[in-house]
């Protein structure tokens, strides 16, 4: 039920597991990043995305913590 409520948002939203790994992108997330969920499924989330080590250490609270993490501009790259 909420995968269809996100899948109809306009605002991208890309859902990481425990480990940082990619689990879904919404289809806003598709478009705004020019890749299909099955191409970044089961990658890390440093593999795409330029991260430092203080957006990792705050996605690792936002885990632990269960709250949200949101970030305004990042810069990504596709594995090749």
């Amino acid at each position: 039920m909420h995968s269809l409520l996100i899948d109809h948002l306009s605002t991208a939203v890309v859902k990481l597991d425990k480990k940082l790994l990619i689990e879904y992108l919404n289809p806003a997330a598709e478009i705004l990043l020019a890749v299909s969920r099955r191409r970044v499924y089961g990658q890390s989330i440093e593999n795409v995305f330029f991260e430092d080590e203080h957006s990792i250490a705050a996605l690792y609270d936002a885990v632990e913590t269960g709250y949200p993490f949101t970030k305004r501009e990042a810069k990504f790259e596709m594995p090749n």
